[in-house]
């Protein structure tokens, strides 16, 4: 699903790749076919939800909004609900809405991706498991994400963010060809 696509992709050359989560958020920005920025973001339950978001959301804005709008196109995780989880759910429903909102009202234009679709496109198979995301990722690329998110092991959970980040990044940009 695609919104704000006023533009056509053949201009995009930023790509920008969200992988939202209440605890720890992926975010990788590929510009020129190279890893620019790749980071994570943690929250904790010490904060009330709506500091949580309101957090989550800053660090997003702040590091896309040096980037022109018109020039850019974002992928963002689509929601996985688990049925034995459905606080987390619905908190995680909460910042996928807010996020889509600030992404709409400051003219980003994105494209929610379903995780099996970036499974699909980032090995081949929409039933791969985080790992095989993590090993399908070029050496150079994996060196890089690890040196700019400063996650020395990629076979964490907050490693497995950027992952996802990365080839929601690289999705974007091989749909721009």
């Amino acid at each position: 699903m695609t919104f704000n696509n006023k533009k056509s992709l053949e201009t995009d050359i930023i790509f920008i790749g969200i992988d939202q989560s209440m605890t720890h958020t992926g975010l990788t920005i590929i510009i020129n076919n190279e890893v620019f920025l790749s980071e994570g973001f943690s929250t904790t339950t010490d904060l009330s939800f709506e500091e949580r978001l309101i957090s989550i959301e800053n660090f997003i804005m702040t590091r896309i909004s040096q980037f022109n709008p018109n020039e850019t196109s974002i992928g963002i995780e689509g929601l996985a609900f688990n049925r034995n989880k459905t606080n987390n759910s619905a908190m995680l429903f909460g910042l996928f809405s807010v996020l889509l909102i600030n992404l709409c009202k400051n003219g980003y234009k994105y494209s929610v991706i379903p995780p099996k679709t970036l499974k699909k496109f980032a090995t081949g198979n929409g039933n791969s498991t985080k790992e095989d995301l993590i090993n399908n990722i070029k050496k150079e690329d994996l060196n890089k994400l690890k040196e700019l998110s400063r996650i020395k092991n990629e076979f964490g959970k907050k490693f497995e963010d950027i992952s996802d980040s990365y080839w929601l990044a690289k999705l974007k940009e091989e749909e721009s060809k």
